[in-house]
């Protein structure tokens, strides 16, 4: 938020997809955590970017080294990895490099970043 940003908050992962279903308008970028207590983030992102192809995701934890199952991450996905503990700069760095391979193409068509998640 002190950076600019639109913020939608969910409480898990379930909410977090019915808000993603209630939005008019496209997401830039979804933060989630890859456990949550109803669901798996990746499974969250999954839905998400079933809706908004090439939307920039940051999944994070501090329980896992993040190895995706192969074929689990589209290849459209823009996609990174957030290991905890991190500072804000280092989150700062990886929204930013997300959002401008987004505005570059990668992915479905570029969309301003004004409505992250």
């Amino acid at each position: 938020r002190s950076h600019g940003c639109l913020v939608h908050e969910a409480r898990d992962g379930r909410e977090a997809v019915k808000l993603s279903e209630e939005m008019s308008a496209p997401v830039a970028l979804l933060v989630t955590d890859a456990v949550l207590p109803d669901m798996k983030g990746l499974d969250v992102a999954v839905r998400f970017w079933q809706r908004w192809p090439g939307l920039g995701t940051i999944l994070m934890s501090g329980y896992v080294d993040f190895t995706p199952q192969p074929g689990r991450i589209p290849a459209s996905a823009n996609f990174d990895f957030l290991q905890k503990p991190f500072g804000v700069e280092e989150f700062t760095k990886k929204m930013r490099a997300l959002l401008e391979r987004r505005a570059a193409g990668a992915g479905s068509s570029p969309r301003p970043p004004s409505r992250p998640a």
